[in-house]
């Protein structure tokens, strides 16, 4: 039972990392446009409050931090673009397969009407079912290896995830020479 717990902690960050308290907005969401210095510059370069955050200076003022933040965000990308086109065939896979069992109906039903004859509406359903079935079946094998491709591309993701969280922690150590602070999403855009 947390009682009338109002907070909780989530660790100490060094001073000059730390968000400035302003009692008439604790808790209030900070203005992403009021401009500060990036401490990672040697200009006085402007950027918002959003973009202050060590992880953040990180990505935006080493080599390193650009290169891999770059990549994430391209396998990010690519792997958004493989996920919707696998939901797109997937929804392709299930309309075909409800056309055929549709027509596969109507062939039973006329079947049922008719005393053996085969009519030429019966034969142009089965021709048209005959079609579906291969288009079903090319669209299923396209389906399958798009699948497949996920997992890699996945596992891709992570690795460059904890690459890019391994050089920040590098980074905040050689720059700081303590433990850097809980980063809260690698991923995070820019």
């Amino acid at each position: 039972d947390l009682g009338d717990a109002t907070s909780f902690s989530v660790g100490v960050a060094p001073s000059h990392l730390r968000p400035e308290a302003d009692d008439a907005n604790l808790g209030a969401p900070q203005d992403a446009e009021e401009e500060i210095e990036d401490p990672g510059s040697l200009s006085p370069k402007k950027q918002t409050k959003q973009d202050s955050s060590g992880f953040q200076v990180f990505k935006r003022s080493t080599a390193g931090g650009r290169d891999l933040s770059a990549i994430f965000n391209s396998q990010t990308i690519a792997l958004k673009d493989l996920k919707r086109k696998v939901r797109a065939l997937g929804t392709t896979v299930n309309d075909s397969k409800k056309q055929i069992e549709q027509f596969s109906a109507e062939i039973t039903r006329l079947k049922s009407d008719q005393a053996g004859a085969v009519s030429a509406e019966e034969q142009q359903m089965a021709q048209t079912i005959k079609q579906q079935k291969a288009a079903y079946r090319s669209t299923f094998a396209e389906l399958n290896s798009l699948r497949e491709e996920v997992a890699p591309l996945e596992a891709n993701l992570a690795q460059t995830r904890q690459r890019l969280v391994d050089g920040f922690n590098t980074w905040f150590r050689d720059k700081e020479g303590v433990a850097p602070p809980a980063v809260g999403g690698a991923g995070e855009e820019d």
